[in-house]
């Protein structure tokens, strides 16, 4: 039985270890080779200026990458100073991104990226370009809650701050709102037209589409005022990574949860047996400390009875001697009774003899209880002629006991 046991345990840990091992090498096929440093390019622009950024690649690996870099729907601006090139074990190298040809956009929010790639992993920088007016009379800030992801389907909310940089009073602006990927296509397009005195707060959510693309989104606010064109926008990105991971994440649970039930059930299992298989040894033990205890009560009652009948001091210290040991002698014939049964059971159990013997020769031993005969002719109870003729044997050779007696 216990070699079945250990052998549907062990099979059952190679089946978990080896689901383990699946999920632990799944997850590894998403390991990243290489790590971007710059996880985003941003610059706001008045028309006519000009801005450089630099981009850092970090090689995780312990071999040799080749990395390749692309720039997407900024062409014509953004100018890499390499599009592909080596990087070894554990090596950084930093690549500038210039900026040119400004001077040809106008004043709007434009929302682009790099794409760097190697054979095994890809991931893209984004670009966000707000180009603004010379002068700029009002002008925005921008908070996204939540503040970098969102789901399809799911709310995205903002709080939007409009400023009256030139103190002008209460005027009338022009609000654009619009959300935008990286590939040009307009998501969400809105405008309104608001009362700005000094600044003002609005709130403003949406609802990211279910048919829209995964990936990188820009939500850009852009503030008309005659000539003034004022700029404010927020990344995030649109995904099902998180639907994924909490069901991956609830995989493993459920799996934990069902991986410890066996278990309790398996320990509970192998208690089951080890009591099953000792059982008659505590049935035993049980019979042995319940005659302890009967020897031990019946021992004080006759102690005590006794001491009623004692005058003297010495009489009751030479009781308690007495009593002291009967009580260890009679542990001892006990002791020695139980060790001679115990070992009996052993031999049933070892001549592989059933359980209807083994229980049968239980009960035998339950009806019989102990020799009590046996205990009262080796480790007889003392009465007060054992007391007094035990001061007479001490007289007798030459104990003083009559100031004790006194």
């Amino acid at each position: 039985m216990n070699n079945k046991l250990g052998l549907v345990i062990l099979v059952f840990v190679i089946i978990l270890s080896s689901y383990f091992v699946y999920n632990n090498n799944f997850l590894e096929e998403d390991k990243d080779e290489f790590r971007l440093d710059t996880i985003l390019l941003k610059a706001s622009i008045k028309k006519g200026g000009n801005f450089n950024g630099k981009i850092k690649i970090s090689n995780l690996e312990n071999y040799p990458l080749d990395i390749n870099l692309k720039v997407i729907d900024l062409e014509g601006v953004a100018f890499l100073e390499k599009s592909s090139f080596n990087l070894v074990a554990g090596e950084i190298k930093e690549i500038n991104v210039n900026f040119l040809n400004l001077d040809n956009l106008n004043e709007d929010i434009y929302f682009g990226g790099i794409e760097v790639y190697s054979k095994n992993n890809i991931k893209t920088i984004p670009i966000i370009l707000e180009i603004e007016s010379d002068t700029t009379l009002f002008d925005a800030n921008l908070e996204l809650f939540p503040s970098s992801s969102a789901y399809l389907g799911s709310k995205i909310n903002s709080n939007i701050k409009i400023f009256d940089l030139a103190q002008i009073g209460t005027s009338t602006v022009d609000l654009t709102y619009f959300v935008k990927n990286f590939y040009g296509d307009t998501i969400i397009l809105e405008s309104e037209t608001i009362v700005v005195d000094n600044q003002v707060s609005i709130s403003k959510s949406f609802t990211i589409p279910k048919s829209i693309k995964l990936g990188d989104h820009l939500f850009g606010v852009i503030i008309n005022y005659r000539d003034s064109v004022g700029t404010t926008s927020s990344f995030f990105t649109v995904s099902e990574k998180k639907l994924m991971k909490s069901s991956l994440e609830f995989d493993n649970i459920l799996v934990f949860l069902i991986f410890a039930l066996i278990i309790f059930i398996l320990l509970i299992f192998i208690f089951y047996m080890a009591y099953t298989k000792d059982k008659y040894l505590h049935e035993l033990r049980n019979l042995y400390r319940a005659e302890l205890k009967k020897q031990d009560s019946y021992i004080k009652d006759k102690e005590r009875l006794l001491s009623k009948k004692l005058k003297t001091k010495r009489e009751r210290e030479i009781s308690k001697e007495l009593f002291k040991k009967v009580r260890v002698n009679r542990r001892a014939v006990l002791a020695k009774i139980e060790k001679k049964r115990e070992s009996e059971l052993k031999k049933l159990r070892k001549e592989k003899k059933k359980k209807p013997v083994i229980k049968k020769q239980i009960e035998k031993w339950k009806s019989k209880g102990y020799d009590v005969s046996v205990l009262e002719k080796d480790t007889k109870i003392p009465n007060l002629n054992d007391i007094q003729n035990q001061i007479k044997i001490w007289k007798k050779k030459g104990y003083k006991t009559d100031v004790l007696e006194k």
